[in-house]
């Protein structure tokens, strides 16, 4: 299912956390939605680096680079 505001803005929360960024998308609807902060976690190298370029002027949106099963509980510690 793709990501949209409407689904977001039903579990408005102050912090989004997303595994598998993909291309932005979902990150960009959180942000659309009203979320104050988005932690996205990709496993793909070519896929993080298009998500830090396309989100690199906006200091809400953290985009970790590794595993899901590894990093969710970094990013939960935060």
């Amino acid at each position: 299912m793709p990501a949209t505001t409407d689904i977001f803005q039903r579990y408005l929360h102050r912090v989004f956390i997303e595994t598998g960024t993909h291309d932005g998308d979902g990150c960009a609807a959180a942000l659309a939605a009203g979320y104050k902060e988005v932690y996205t976690i990709e496993a793909g190298r070519d896929l993080y680096e298009q998500c830090v370029a396309r989100f690199k002027d906006d200091a809400r949106v953290h985009v970790v680079l590794g595993r899901s099963e590894v990093e969710l509980g970094r990013v939960l510690d935060l």
